[in-house]
């Protein structure tokens, strides 16, 4: 299915945090860049027929580093994720937008 792109929002204890999600799609198999809190945090994972959307990857913020694992769904571009870590679980909401290059042509 290729590459999708999202601004996301990511609600923390201390507010909402934006940032974007990106990931590339090959036979149900994800891999991206989670982009938030200064960071960019590679992950992976899968996305099934009906659009429910797994990933794992290591987040890094200004105070710690910690694995974790989100789980959700893709519907009419909007992205609902469930962010779980050791210490705590965040709501990531996010909608997509179409990837260009620099001309603006569709990547």
């Amino acid at each position: 299915m290729g590459t999708r792109f999202f601004e996301i929002t990511m609600k923390v204890p201390i507010g909402e945090r934006k940032g974007t999600l990106c990931w590339t799609e090959e036979e149900g198999k994800l891999y991206g860049t989670l982009i938030i809190l200064g960071h960019k945090n590679p992950f992976f994972g899968k996305i099934s027929p009906d659009f429910l959307v797994e990933l794992e990857g290591t987040m890094v913020t200004l105070m710690r580093t910690f694995s974790f694992r989100a789980s959700g769904s893709l519907q009419d571009g909007k992205l609902m994720l469930n962010l779980r870590e050791p210490r705590n679980s965040y709501q990531i909401l996010g909608t997509e937008h179409t990837c260009t290059d620099s001309a603006g042509h569709l990547a």
